[in-house]
């Protein structure tokens, strides 16, 4: 039977032949399982674990073996000894036995007769002086019970000239036996050379020619084989809808034009990352409660430069009540570079990146929450760098990346700064070494300033920290603290839908220690809620072909 499978144009023979493989009987693939009992234990063995548990039975084996023909010869060389010697001397055993009433007292007046001459029965056997000289000094020789039963039992054929040099050859070769035995106990190796031996032996009796033929195996391809190693770019709104474009949508324009549309956006809601990556690169998704997913950038849902996308919750496969705290491009999980993950109640933690190098489908624990606690941001970072993290009090605090000591992934990290009671943190960015950004502050009732980096001095990780914002009774509690660029752009949304765009230029520059300028002006009861940076080009139609501008940085909730 022949069976042919025809294609569709945009179709891929060999990822079909793949599938079919996987999903079919057309080829079957069989589990193997190496459980064995080891020490009265079940254990799962890889192959050199098996060889080696495999080598230490045959020792057992052969031990065993040995000991039992050691025994074995040890019990044979005393009745050829006791045959010997009634050989020996025989005219005083066969008189003893003659002058008994039955072959019990036979037995008995063996058993007590003094016999000589072995010393002549051990030169005969042809054995060395040292065993001559130590029969000789024995003097007496008494049989035991099973000596003198076998005596009685022995046919009067064995009196021949020929069968006691018989008695005398068998007693050599058993004595070298024993030689032979005990040396095998006593040594290692020789006990290794009679396994090899053995194994020998059975390769030559059953080893034949592989009857199955070994060749190379072609490998499968992957949907990874046939993504085009390119860049692309991933956007994410702020409502969690994350899609991948390829970079040449976004055709070049000329500068002061009004841009491309990065994303279909509903109402208050808006582009919040903009990140150019490789298609082969791999995204990490953290959650607030922690767990981490990572994806590959080809797997994020190619769509329109248009499009809406798709919702994160649903591509990555959080729980129903997870949110998205921080989304991260890694294009190479490198040594030296580390995540840095703050929560709301004030821990950090810096991790190295290849810790999550491998991150199941369904997640893995990124950094533990404890109670009434959740992940804020992430980042990733290297030596140099330092944190900057406020809190809704206004208090703000600097510190060195290295201030927080490199810990496993699950653990919950160290204290980044010392909050007062019924405070929180409400943002944490890096800074550059030597970095001319400003730190923007945003608080509930509409009022924000931007302050030059330089005012926060370096402190030690853990401390109160210094005023970031004056939080008092006109600006209410600190909303947002990030850094910014006089470029960037902002959206400001409240807690009554109302939503507005500035720029960073237009809030005024001023000190760290003050309340700032009105940012929004709200209606009453209404606050801000949140502060998010709007990618560039998110707004506008075609204009003037040019340079093409370059995405903004992906910065974490």
């Amino acid at each position: 039977m022949r069976v042919v499978v025809e294609l569709k144009r945009d179709a891929h023979g060999e990822i079909v032949l793949n599938k079919l493989y996987q999903m079919t009987a057309l080829q079957s693939t069989f589990g193997y399982n190496c459980l064995a009992i080891v020490g009265q234990r079940p254990e799962v063995l890889d192959l050199r674990s098996a060889l080696l548990r495999f080598i230490d039975h045959r020792r057992e084996v052969v031990v065993r073996r040995t000991r039992y023909d050691l025994r074995q010869a040890n019990a044979q060389l005393e009745l050829v000894e006791g045959l010997g010697m009634a050989v020996t001397d025989v005219d005083l055993v066969v008189t003893t036995i003659r002058s008994s009433k039955d072959p019990d007292e036979a037995k008995e007046r063996l058993m007590k007769l003094a016999l000589h001459g072995l010393e002549e029965f051990v030169k005969r056997a042809g054995r060395p002086e040292a065993e001559i000289e130590a029969a000789k000094e024995r003097g007496d020789y008494y049989l035991s019970e099973r000596q003198a039963k076998a005596i009685l039992e022995m046919r009067l054929s064995r009196l021949t000239g020929l069968e006691r040099e018989k008695l005398a050859t068998e007693y050599g070769a058993l004595c070298d036996l024993i030689r032979e035995l005990e040396a095998i106990l006593a040594s290692k190796v020789l006990l290794d050379g009679v396994i090899v031996t053995e194994l020998d032996e059975i390769r030559e009796r059953f080893g034949d020619a592989r009857r199955t033929e070994i060749v190379e195996d072609e490998g499968e391809i992957s949907i990874e084989d046939l993504v085009p190693d390119e860049e692309v770019v991933v956007t994410v709104s702020h409502a969690g809808y994350v899609k991948r474009v390829p970079l040449s949508e976004y055709r070049a324009q000329g500068r002061g034009g009004k841009g491309l549309r990065a994303m279909d956006t509903r109402d208050q809601d808006f582009v919040s990352w903009v990140f150019v990556v490789n298609a082969h690169a791999q995204v990490m998704f953290l959650s607030d409660k922690g767990k981490a997913y990572l994806k590959k950038v080809y797997q994020i849902p190619e769509t329109s430069r248009a499009a809406r996308g798709r919702a994160v919750v649903n591509l990555v496969g959080m729980e129903p009540d997870e949110r998205v705290a921080a989304i991260l491009p890694i294009r190479e999980f490198v040594e030296d570079g580390y995540l840095l993950t703050c929560t709301r109640r004030g821990r950090v933690k810096r991790t190295t990146l290849s810790a999550y190098e491998n991150i199941r489908q369904t997640g893995i624990i990124g950094v533990a929450i404890g109670e009434e606690d959740a992940l804020l941001t992430a980042r990733i970072v290297t030596p140099g760098e330092h944190v900057l993290i406020g809190t809704s009090r206004g208090m703000s605090i600097r510190f060195p990346v290295e201030d927080v000591r490199p810990m496993g992934r699950d653990s919950m990290g160290v204290k980044g700064i010392d909050l007062r009671e019924g405070d929180f943190v409400i943002g944490m960015d890096i800074i550059d070494e030597d970095s001319d950004q400003q730190v923007l502050t945003v608080s509930a009732n509409g009022y924000g300033k931007r302050t030059k980096v330089g005012e926060w001095r370096t402190q030690n990780r853990g401390g109160k920290g210094i005023i970031g914002m004056d939080t008092s009774d006109r600006n209410g509690t600190l909303v947002n603290l990030r850094l910014v660029s006089p470029d960037d752009q902002l959206m400001v949304i409240t807690n009554g839908g109302q939503v507005i765009r500035t720029r960073v230029s237009e809030i005024r520059e001023t000190g760290r220690n003050t309340q700032g300028v009105r940012v929004i002006r709200l209606r009453d009861a209404e606050q801000v809620v949140d502060v998010e940076p709007v990618a560039e080009g998110e707004e506008g139609e075609e204009g003037d072909e040019g340079e093409t501008p370059e995405p903004e940085k992906p910065q974490g909730n």
